[in-house]
């Protein structure tokens, strides 16, 4: 899968205009970024809801994960479900924490992978 060059901030807590814009920009091949406004409003129930409003759109979820390296990890292996393209957290979280962050991400993509 070939990942987009330039995603759209869909800053909005408004489900159905975030609908709206996701498909209007997947059309033109762009993804979306989902931020702490939306989810704070939506949850992970409104990012599925745009999801499929846009079929196969690339997502960055862009919550900046920053706390304890337990709790982060926590959050990063809760958040994959949703399967964003990109998420990120905050490098000033300390080397603890992003390998964390990084070790429950891989997990979760072990967990998720096709055994042949």
């Amino acid at each position: 899968m070939t990942l987009p060059k330039i995603y759209v901030a869909i800053d909005t807590p408004d489900v159905e205009g975030a609908k709206k814009l996701a498909s209007q920009v997947g059309a033109a091949g762009c993804g979306i970024k989902l931020g702490m406004e939306f989810f704070n409003a939506n949850g992970p129930q409104g990012i599925e809801a745009v999801q499929k409003s846009a079929s196969g759109i690339s997502l960055f979820i862009d919550l900046k994960y920053h706390d304890i390296p337990n709790t982060v990890a926590g959050a990063v292996r809760s958040i994959t479900r949703l399967a964003p393209d990109f998420l990120n957290v905050h490098a000033s979280g300390g080397p603890d924490m992003l390998k964390a962050a990084k070790d429950a991400l891989v997990d979760e993509i072990a967990k998720r992978s096709i055994k042949t």
